[in-house]
């Protein structure tokens, strides 16, 4: 039977084994292609888009609308990552598919059988279609992306100055995310400024 097995209860041959088979199956999964990109859905957060620049554009505002709202960013610290993206929009600005994107692939969502073994991956509540980057960046974040992680994807992450500034850009959205849970949801209004100092360490390398 699956359960929610911690990864980190598991020794490192286990480890490589089961974050090899994610590897393999977010593979296929990015196989899978739409026409539209950004969140798409009858919840409809966004209007879906034409192109990724535009959608990825759309949901770093409404992320920043989201901040000012809660109050995890005041009107001029939002002002400053809007701008910051504003100046690197033309890394962005590539032919990239649709890719179908999990987006929340941690310890917690990945289902395992009593040997250890890869059987599921839950929670899709978070997923979009979108560049595959940004997937890379949350698993980077959880600690996925290691080398058995790479074996099982089968193809090699881009490296490129342009790739390492949409890398930074893809896990601030990420990690800024957690300001707005920790607010909103957690009422830790503390946990949530650790990730705003962190956010803002991490944009000062950007420019």
């Amino acid at each position: 039977m699956s359960d929610r097995r911690s990864l980190k209860r598991l020794n490192q041959r286990a480890f490589d084994a089961i974050v090899r088979e994610i590897g393999r199956c977010l593979r296929q999964v990015h196989a899978l292609t739409g026409d539209r990109y950004g969140y798409v859905g009858e919840h409809r957060p966004m209007e879906p888009q034409p192109d990724w620049p535009s959608a990825f554009g759309i949901m770093w505002n409404k992320l920043l609308d989201d901040l000012e709202r809660c109050g995890g960013y005041g009107a001029d610290e939002a002002g400053r990552m809007r701008r910051l993206l504003d100046w690197h929009t033309r890394v962005f600005e590539r032919p990239v598919p649709a890719s179908l994107l999990h987006m929340d692939v941690w310890a917690e969502n990945i289902l395992a059988d009593e040997q250890g073994r890869l059987t599921g991956l839950i929670d899709w509540d978070r997923a979009l279609w979108g560049d595959p980057e940004i997937e890379f960046a949350v698993l980077d974040y959880c600690g996925i992306s290691e080398p058995a992680y790479w074996e099982g994807y089968g193809v090699e992450r881009e490296q490129s100055p342009d790739a390492e500034v949409r890398r930074v850009f893809y896990l601030l959205y990420e990690l800024q995310k957690y300001i707005v849970i920790r607010r909103v949801r957690n009422k830790d209004p503390g946990r949530a400024d650790s990730y705003r100092r962190q956010s803002f360490r991490i944009a000062q390398g950007l420019g």
